[in-house]
């Protein structure tokens, strides 16, 4: 997972997962001549090996020195390591979020199902090119709001998620327990989008964590 939704101090992924604030994606920029061994260098390890983060510089100043020439060597030199790349994109069209959509298979596009989200997405959407994958996620979804149908029948986007408002999601994040069963909820919206993105199936009645959800 690449965390390029850059923002001054840990992304919210650094605190949830407590990874240490060292490596993050400056060690990839400061290596110009051995783009593979940046890349290796920047990867901070989860407790499943298999997974790996990469993490946005922890101050803006640093941030500033990203490139989008840096982005497009970030993302293909993880293309020759990993088969599943997740990028984490802002919500806005700066230069780096667009080359790194440009350079993407499938856009994901969450969204809580309230009308003014929704219609900032009906606006933003037209900015991912036609011929790349666009897909919806209705986050933090609740009986009370529009359905998910009618959403994603609005927005003319297939849905491969619906994560529900989960009572005991913040509980678990104050406690810096991310574990999950798939049984829950937000487990539940989470298998979902493993199953539908990558046809990955998560075992049933099984605690997982985030990262064991999407091994192979």
């Amino acid at each position: 997972l690449i965390d390029l939704n850059f923002s001054e101090g840990p992304s919210d992924l650094s605190i949830y997962l407590k990874l240490p604030k060292i490596p993050h994606i400056g060690r990839f920029v400061d290596s110009p001549l051995d783009r593979r061994q940046g890349l290796i260098d920047s990867l901070t390890k989860t407790e499943q090996s298999h997974f790996a983060v990469i993490q946005p510089p922890p101050t803006l100043d640093q941030a500033e020195k990203v490139s989008c020439g840096d982005i497009v060597d970030l993302i293909d030199q993880a293309r020759r390591l990993f088969e599943i790349i997740i990028l984490d994109l802002p919500c806005n069209q700066s230069p780096i979020t667009l080359e790194a959509v440009d350079m993407s298979t499938t856009v994901l596009f969450v969204t809580p199902a309230h009308y003014g989200s929704i219609a900032r997405l009906e606006a933003q959407k037209d900015a991912v090119d036609k011929a790349t994958g666009r897909a919806l996620v209705i986050n933090r979804y609740n009986n009370y709001s529009l359905s998910p149908k009618e959403i994603a029948h609005f927005l003319d986007m297939p849905l491969v998620g619906v994560i529900k408002e989960d009572s005991n999601l913040e509980r678990l994040i104050h406690k810096g327990d991310l574990n999950i069963f798939t049984e829950t909820d937000f487990g539940g919206g989470i298998g979902q989008i493993a199953a539908n993105l990558f046809r990955i199936e998560p075992p049933k009645k099984v605690k997982k964590s985030l990262a064991e959800i999407f091994k192979r």
